[in-house]
């Protein structure tokens, strides 16, 4: 009887020291928050950043979105009621931080956002109003693309399969497979709810989209994986975005998506949306309050494969 109780004491010593040592889920959370830093390569308000970003495979190039027009207006160049609000740009790293930036070749014309890259660096996809035919820029967002060549980003295209006049196709990403990701709209008990879409890019035959993710509730903000195994997304309630927009994220596996887990370790007060993964998958930066922020992303993804 000695023996049993010096053993069940031990057994209590040891689950009792266990429980002290363990994470606390609030711990852990804490603990992401505190490596959380903005990314801020400009601090001048005209040089802000608007909506994602994207990268160069290197990661040595930049693409954003300036305020196309407050930013000529700061130069003191002249804008007219035809200069886009919104326009995308590049930069360089440098020993020092990032170049001035430089509108990419097609931009200034009309409102384009949102840029992102295929992993081998060959395409940019991005949002635009800008019209298959005409001049005039059209009332929704539809996705272009460029291709790089000799080094040049050239004439945008749209892609047939998916685009629609009647509703927003927008915020794309892609996998090194060429498996295209985005959003659009659909009317689900007379409300529109935005959802992640598939299709596979093949440029001008880009063939018609399929539904991944459909819930009774926002999904948008798509960000995969350059291998497909993950893909990280925002949810919400179409009437309070603002107060509900918070990072989701949903695994591959057996050739489907899981049903989005929250990412408790960056949502905080307001909305937490536009992710972007560095090429080298070591950064997670997103946004929240209008500005850009930067976190490690290994511990991150451990967890989510951990909690898949």
């Amino acid at each position: 009887m000695k023996i049993s109780i010096a053993i069940l004491l031990i057994i209590a010593m040891v689950s009792a020291k266990a429980q002290v040592t363990k994470t606390d889920p609030s711990e852990a959370k804490q603990l992401f928050r505190d490596q959380i830093q903005q990314f801020l390569p400009y601090p001048e308000r005209h040089r802000r950043f608007v909506q994602s970003i994207g990268f160069s495979p290197d990661g040595n190039t930049l693409y954003f979105t300036l305020p196309h027009r407050e930013y000529l207006e700061a130069q003191g160049i002249e804008i007219d009621e035809n200069t886009p609000r919104l326009a995308i740009y590049t930069a360089q790293k440098t020993q020092k931080g990032w170049s001035n930036p430089t509108l990419v070749p097609f931009a200034g014309r009309y409102k384009e956002y949102e840029p992102t890259l295929s992993p081998d660096g060959k395409i940019m996809l991005f949002n635009s109003d800008r019209p298959k035919s005409g001049t005039d820029p059209v009332e929704l967002n539809n996705l272009w693309y460029s291709r790089m060549k000799n080094g040049v980003w050239q004439e945008p295209q749209h892609l047939p399969g998916i685009y629609a006049e009647s509703k927003e196709v927008s915020y794309a990403t892609i996998t090194k497979k060429n498996d295209l990701y985005f959003v659009t709209e659909r009317e689900i008990e007379g409300k529109k709810r935005y959802s992640v879409f598939y299709t596979k890019f093949k440029g001008e035959k880009t063939p018609p989209e399929q539904k991944i993710l459909e819930l009774p509730f926002g999904i948008g903000d798509p960000w995969v994986a350059p291998d497909g195994r993950y893909l990280i997304c925002t949810k919400f309630d179409n009437d309070r975005w603002r107060e509900t927009c918070d990072l989701y994220y949903s695994i591959r596996k057996d050739k489907k998506w899981t049903e989005p887990k929250e990412l408790p370790f960056l949502n905080g007060e307001g909305a937490d949306f536009a992710v972007a993964i560095s090429p080298d998958e070591k950064w997670l930066y997103y946004r929240r309050e209008r500005k850009i922020w930067k976190v490690p992303f290994v511990p991150i993804l451990e967890k989510m494969m951990e909690n898949k």
